[in-house]
């Protein structure tokens, strides 16, 4: 965590789709990733961060 409070769990990009993990998020500042999977198939994924991560692209949310 910084020392400002710029981390993941209070950015506006930050999005947790399942309560039940915890401190685990997704990241939506930029589109999802393209990841090529077992058998030629290709999804595409969000980043996952911990609410304690932080980067550059930090912006506040007034509800968290």
């Amino acid at each position: 965590m910084t020392e400002n409070g710029w981390y993941c769990g209070r950015c506006r990009y930050w999005h947790r789709p399942d309560k039940k993990k915890g401190e685990i998020g997704q990241c939506r500042r930029h589109p999802p990733q393209v990841v090529a999977e077992d058998l030629g198939d290709i999804e595409t994924e969000w980043p996952e961060t911990y609410s304690d991560d932080w980067c550059g692209d930090f912006e506040a949310t007034a509800d968290r």
